[in-house]
This record gives structure tokens, sequence and C-alpha cells, in this order.
């Protein structure tokens, strides 16, 4: 029985052994293997080849005249040229049109500058104030004529009432006997500057101051001082209206209050007028006081009486008349007065307008005469093509690249003549992804087609071109080389830092903008102690094509995983093949 048990007991650990040498085997078999390596110190070596050809070192644009028919082509492309050579001939019957049809153009243009000179200068005319200046001086003496004969109505009106007819002086007749009693009626025009002859007593029987029927006295007009028996008036002083003409003032109506001392009133001086425009009142219309100086009318006979009071209406009617006939006067001369300063904005808005258009014709002077400035100046040029034989000469010395016209074409002034010195230089193109590697100063290695050794270049500048590529250029010293010419280039660099942690860019894992390498750890498991791929974050330094320089916490002894036969992830065991 213990027999039996032991041999049990043995099968059971031969079979446990088999199975763990087949789940051994089965695991070493699914696990990944791995080389490992630690960080080293070093330097990084940047490299790179691309293509390139040929150019010339400087290129020479030159470009034909505008408007010109080309005659006949001297050179062509690739044809070596020296400076002052004739390249194309133009058409010189045509290039003669060109100038004869300018020189017309620039002559018509200088008429049309003197004409329009002319239209900007200002007509001679009358001024616009002038017929109503006429105007104006016309009514300003119809105005003061009709005041003149005013004041001689007003005049003759108070001389009449000043001087009564006097009683009439007793005369014997022929026969001896009788006397008569003849009314003196007194004329219109006799001189009242002096003092009046005192009042005759009246006859007997034609009334007293007792009592008799003779008329009563009127009170004088209110206002007037009364002295004497004589009417005294004052001369009044001049006026002066508001456009300078002086007008003999009016007599007035004696105003209103005056005092009465005798029979007879002195009449007050009038006021000064001022002309305002309108009528003024010195000159309104003379009221008759209202009685008459005291006479002795009573000899007078009833058609003596008529025939005074008859003189004194005629007057009367001769003052109205004078009144009307200067408030129609006056109109006058305001309306002229408005037509005046009419008148006088007119010539002023006249005047305004004309210094606008003599401005803006020197203005459009001035613009043609810019206009024929460039007219004279395309004249210049096309007569000095022609002074040269409408010869288009090179202008340095090369090599003719490419003429952008034919035989018998009308030029458009953009066709150019590219010229090339005869100097050349290499120019590789770099690849988009290498930009920023190569700069100024750095060497590249040319290789020529057809040859078996690179030569050494020196970049001497880099340049982009419309699309956007750039290149570089390094000047050649080789006088046989044509333009064109082909070549492959290689750049190599070892970078001037020294970096302490370099591993082989195989370590190196991107993605979600992290980069991270894969350590191999020895850690414990169901079957024993294994080692597990453990991700460990760095800092990318720089990187070359082979090796990249980082930055981590990593010791000198950790186990970078490099190569692996399988895709290994954070957590997977691993198996090292070092």
């Amino acid at each position: 029985m213990k027999e039996k048990i032991g041999r049990a007991l043995l099968s059971f650990f031969v079979i446990m052994l088999c199975c763990t040498l087949v789940a051994r085997g089965a695991d070493s078999v699914n696990m990944a293997k791995v080389q490992t390596s630690a960080y080293k110190t070093g330097t990084l070596k940047h490299s790179f080849s691309g293509t390139g050809s040929l150019k010339t070192r400087e290129r020479t644009f030159q470009f034909l005249p505008e408007g010109q028919k080309v005659s006949s082509l001297f050179r062509k492309p690739g044809a070596s040229v020296e400076m002052g050579e004739p390249l194309v001939q133009l058409d010189q019957d045509y290039l003669a049109d060109q100038i004869q049809d300018q020189r017309r153009a620039v002559e018509k243009l200088q008429l049309q500058i003197k004409q329009q000179r002319l239209n900007g200068q200002t007509p001679a005319r009358l001024p616009a104030t002038a017929q109503a200046e006429l105007s104006l001086e016309s009514a300003r003496e119809a105005r003061n004529k009709a005041r003149e004969d005013l004041w001689a109505a007003q005049e003759a009106y108070q001389n009449f009432l000043d001087n009564p007819p006097k009683a009439p002086v007793p005369e014997t007749d022929a026969s001896g006997g009788g006397t008569t009693n003849q009314p003196q009626i007194p004329s219109p025009d006799t001189d009242t500057e002096g003092p009046s002859s005192p009042p005759q007593d009246p006859p007997s029987g034609s009334g007293s101051d007792e009592g008799g029927p003779s008329s009563p006295p009127q009170d004088p007009p209110s206002g007037s001082d009364t002295v004497n028996d004589d009417s005294v008036t004052q001369p009044p002083p001049e006026d002066t209206d508001i456009d300078g003409d002086e007008t003999s003032p009016l007599p007035q109506n004696p105003p209103p209050g005056s005092d009465t001392v005798n029979d007879e009133t002195t009449t007050q001086p009038p006021c000064p007028d001022t002309d305002t425009g309108a009528s003024p009142q010195a000159l309104a219309p003379f009221v008759a006081p209202h009685s008459v100086p005291r006479m002795a009318t009573g000899a007078l006979g009833d058609s003596d009486a008529d025939q005074i009071e008859q003189k004194k209406q005629e007057l009367q009617q001769q003052m109205d008349l004078a009144q009307s006939q200067l408030d129609a006067a006056q109109e006058a001369y305001d309306q002229a007065k408005k037509n005046y300063r009419l008148a006088e904005q007119e010539e002023a808005n006249t005047q305004s307008n004309e210094a606008v258009q003599a401005q803006s014709s020197r203005l459009s002077v001035q613009g043609m005469q810019l206009d024929l400035e460039e007219l004279q100046e395309e004249l210049a040029k096309l007569e000095a093509i022609q002074n040269a034989g409408g010869l288009v000469m090179a202008d340095t010395s090369g090599i003719l690249e490419s003429i952008g016209t034919s035989e018998g074409a009308l030029t458009t002034g953009t066709e150019p003549i590219i010229l090339a010195s005869k100097e050349l230089e290499a120019c590789g193109l770099i690849p988009p992804e290498e930009i920023g590697r190569l700069s100024a100063g750095d060497q590249v290695d040319v290789l020529f087609s057809g040859s078996a050794k690179p030569i050494p270049l020196t970049v001497e500048r880099l340049e982009t071109d419309g699309q956007g590529s750039l290149f570089w250029y390094a000047p050649l010293d080789n006088n046989n080389a044509l333009t064109g010419t082909p070549f492959s280039y290689d750049f190599n660099q070892v970078s001037s830092s020294t970096y302490e942690q370099v591993i082989p860019l195989s370590a190196l894992y991107e993605g979600n903008g992290s980069t991270y390498v894969l350590v191999a750890e020895l850690r414990s498991g169901i079957l024993g102690e294994s080692y597990t791929a453990v991700r460990v974050d760095v800092n990318l330094l720089e990187k070359d094509m082979q090796n990249a320089a980082i930055q981590t916490s990593l010791g000198r002894d950790a186990k970078i995983i490099t190569q692996s036969n399988k895709y290994v992830k954070e957590g997977d065991r691993v198996r090292l093949n070092n």
C-alpha cells in the first residue's frame, strides 16, 4: 500500500513538472523578445540629400519700349553678347509715324491750354449796380425837387397868413371928392423875412375890441411863443438822410400848447427830419392855423374877402399837391434804394462766381500742363529711339538667356530681355521636412552627373521662390561648366552640443502630444520573476536620422527597449534577447 502511494505521488510530481515545463515553453513562445540598451553620451549628426542645377550668378533684365514694331532680332538665346551690342531692330517707319502723331498731340494740347487760359479770364462787363445807381440818383434828385416845391408852397402859404391884405388907404379920386376903399391882396412872392406892417385900426362901424362885430381872434398854435405882432420864423437846421444827401428843412406846424401873448403868433423852428426810408414828419401836409392874424377887414368888401379866401384855398391846394408829389418821390426813392441793395448783392454774387470760375480754370490748366509734360516725355523717348537708329542695345555683357518677343510683333513694354552673367553658381532644393537644418555657411557635397568624386561647396545664401520652396545657393569656380547642368548633393552636420542622454531613435515613442520610452523591469508573477515593459515619459531635446537626445530621470543601468520581435505595449511581459 505504501508503495502504491509512493508511486502515485511520484507520478503526480512528474506530471506537474511536465506541465510546468510545457507552460513555461508556451509562455516563452508567446513572450516578445526585446533588445535593450542604456543611454549614452554623444552628439547628433544631421544629414539629408537633394538635387539641384547650375544657374548664372547674376541676371540682368531690360524691357523693350512700348508700342513698337519689331523688325528683326540680331542674337538668339544662349549667345554671348557684349555691352552695347545691338539685340533688336525696331521698324523705323512705324516709329516715324508715332513721332509725328505724338508731336500733333503735344501741339493740340498746347492750344487747348491757351484756350482754357482765355476762358478763365474775367470778361469786361458793366457792374450790376451801374443802372441801379443811376436810378437811385435820379430818385434822390426827384425827391429833393419835391421837397423844394413843398417848401416853396408852404412858404407861400405861410407868407400869405403872416401878411394878410391890409385895410385900403383912402385916396382922393380925380374929381377931388371921395375916397376909394380898394383892398390890396398881397402877392404870394412877398418877402416876409422882415417884420410885417402893424395892423391898421379898423374903420368906424366895422367893429372894435370893445364889442364890435369884428372877428374874434383865434388862439395861436399851442407851443408858439408870441412876443410881438410880427411872426418871426427861425431858419431850421439842415438834415442828412442815410444816403448822405442833404435836405433843407420844411416849416412845421406849431406844436400844440404854445403860449399866446397878443393877436399874432411866432412860428417855432421845425425839428430836423432824418430820412429813414419813410416819409418824414417834417413833410406832413401843412395845416393852416385856426385864424389869421387879426386885421381890419371890415373895410373890405364881400368880393375882396372872397378873393382872399380863394387865394388861400389855391395856396392850400398847391401845398397839398406838393406834399403828395413828395410822398410819391419818397416812395420811388425808397424803392430805388432797395433796388440798389439788390444790385449790390447781385454784383457780389457775380464777383464770387467769377472768382470760382477763374480758380476752376487755373486748376484745369494745371492738369492739362501735367498731361502736356507726360506727352513731351513720351515724345522725347521716341525721338531718342529714332536717334539711335531704332536699335535696342545690350545693357551689360553676358549670355543672352531669352528675348520675350519675335519678329513682326508689336511690343507692350513688358517683354524682357534676360542677360545672364558668365559666373555660375549651384542651386539646390532643400526638402520641406529639412527646412531649418541648413543655413548660410554650411557645407554641402555636390556630385555632378558623370563625375566620380563630389565637390564640397559652401552655402552663400538661402532664397525662396514664388511657390514657397526654399533653395540654397553656392558659388562655383568652374569656367567650363554650363548653365542648367544637374547635380545631387548630400548634407552632413554634427551638432555643436554634446548630450548626456542619447538613445537610438527606434527606442523613442511619440503619441498624444507626449514622448516616452519603454523600459524592461524585473517583476514577480505566478510563473516567477519576469521582465515587464514599463512606460517612462522623456523630454525630447533634438534628434537626427538615427539617434535622439532626451532628458529623463532614468539611471544609467536602465534597460531601455530599443528593438522587439513583436509589438510591445506598456505592461507586457518581455524576454531579453541581448
